[in-house]
């Protein structure tokens, strides 16, 4: 996280979206949401995944591009 806060970036989501790859999380892009929104969304991301929880829809999705 602290290598992300000292990014320089045209858009400040991007300080916190250049993380989802490597927290290992999927999240919409929401361009617009401010960095403080888009850090909330990975942190509760990150902590549901550390809970066990998060990757339901990630299974489901697979049904769905196997047609």
């Amino acid at each position: 996280m602290s290598w992300a806060t000292r990014r320089t970036t045209t858009l400040e989501e991007d300080k916190v979206y250049c993380l989802l790859g490597i927290c290992g999380v999927f999240l919409p892009l929401i361009y617009g949401e401010g960095e403080a929104y888009a850090r909330l969304r990975l942190k509760e991301e990150v902590q549901k995944r550390q809970k066990g929880h998060g990757m339901e829809h990630v299974r489901d999705l697979k049904g769905t591009f196997a047609k």
